[in-house]
């Protein structure tokens, strides 16, 4: 089944290396170059819009287009970041993004947020986003839900993630500032440098900057003080 995508808002340069890159790991995915601006998004109806935004972060605050995004129950948005963009999180969250590209683009983790994409896609209707990762291990890749992730702890070189489902955990040559930006917008939080939780998998806060986690209660996971008041804002209090 073929899958519409547009490159709206980047450089020239950009689209095509994005669109070159796109076409060998994702054949499937038709690009429709006549549509390269928000304008041109405003100039069709709801129901043609693709199911893939390729975004340029500088059009991140364009009313014209998170109005598109509010009303199409469709299409799905991908931020494209420079690596000097200071609020991707921002965006992210405003946009309702599903995830989001680093300028310049990597290919390793361009092909991940691909497959990525591409469960996410597949998991509709109702956007309940029920996903896998790959997680590049020393043997290969290790196939996981996302929702099977507790947490994540960087080690010395590589990353620890403790998952649910088998109550195991996985070693990782991934750094995990390069988990952070693939999970944060599946509903993750770093709250502190050193971790990244799963806020549908937490347990208990403690006063004193505690947080302990589903299926790994034995575990302690710090807050730093400077994050406390933006991880106790992420959840809904009586």
């Amino acid at each position: 089944m073929k899958t519409n995508a547009v490159i709206i808002g980047t450089s020239d340069s950009c689209r095509t290396q994005l669109a070159r890159l796109l076409e060998s790991y994702w054949p499937g995915l038709s690009l429709l170059p006549q549509l390269r601006s928000v304008e041109d998004l405003l100039r069709i109806s709801l129901a043609d819009l693709p199911s893939l935004i390729f975004l340029d972060s500088s059009q991140s605050n364009n009313n014209k287009l998170k109005e598109i995004v509010s009303l199409a129950d469709t299409s799905e948005i991908v931020l494209i970041c420079k690596d000097s963009y200071d609020r991707p999180l921002e965006a992210i969250h405003e946009l309702k993004a599903i995830a989001y590209i680093q300028q310049p683009i990597r290919k390793g983790l361009l092909r991940l947020s691909l497959f990525m994409i591409k469960n996410l896609l597949m998991s509709r209707p109702g956007k309940k986003h029920e996903s896998l990762i790959a997680i590049p291990s020393s043997d290969g890749l290790e196939f996981v839900r996302v929702e099977d992730i507790v947490r994540c702890e960087s080690l010395i070189n590589c990353t620890k993630l403790v998952l649910a489902s088998a109550q195991k955990s996985l070693l990782s040559s991934y750094n995990i500032g390069e988990f952070r930006r693939m999970l944060e917008p599946y509903g993750f939080f770093c709250p502190h440098k050193s971790h990244l939780v799963n806020l549908n998998r937490v347990l208990r806060y403690r006063r004193e900057g505690v947080i302990t986690m589903q299926s790994d209660a034995d575990f302690e996971v710090p807050v730093a003080r400077a994050k406390r008041n933006d991880f106790l804002s992420r959840f809904k209090r009586l």
